[in-house]
């Protein structure tokens, strides 16, 4: 079985893996010269989920979590991470992603949106 189509209740159905590939996400280039397309509006559903991931596997730390935001919210080249996946990405790409999932840093073509509404 796929891991990548695992949840807490068992698989996850494929209409669920369709719609999170189809998202509405922006694309980034990573230090690594990975491309990250990452979710444009993420909601608290989705840190429900990166919480669920942590504790799956047994991690209760904030960093774990943070983790977890990766997988659910950013596809690296095209493809849905795991937590352990993230644990293999270099690390300028991992602080990359970070600033992203946590909304520290903006989708790029966000910022003119915001000094529009100014």
């Amino acid at each position: 079985m796929d891991p990548n189509n695992l949840t807490l209740d068992g698989p996850r159905p494929r209409t669920a893996i369709a719609a999170a590939m189809t998202e509405d996400r922006f694309e980034i280039t990573l230090p690594s010269g990975a491309k990250a397309q990452i979710l444009r509006h993420a909601k608290g559903k989705h840190i429900r989920m990166a919480s669920r991931m942590a504790a799956a596997f047994g991690q209760k730390d904030d960093l774990a979590v943070d983790y977890g935001l990766i997988a659910v919210k950013a596809l690296y080249n095209g493809k849905p991470l795991t937590i352990e996946d993230v644990d293999e990405l270099p690390q300028a790409d991992v602080f990359e992603l970070l600033m992203y999932v946590n909304e520290k840093k903006r989708a790029p073509d966000s910022a003119a949106s915001d000094a529009s509404a100014d």
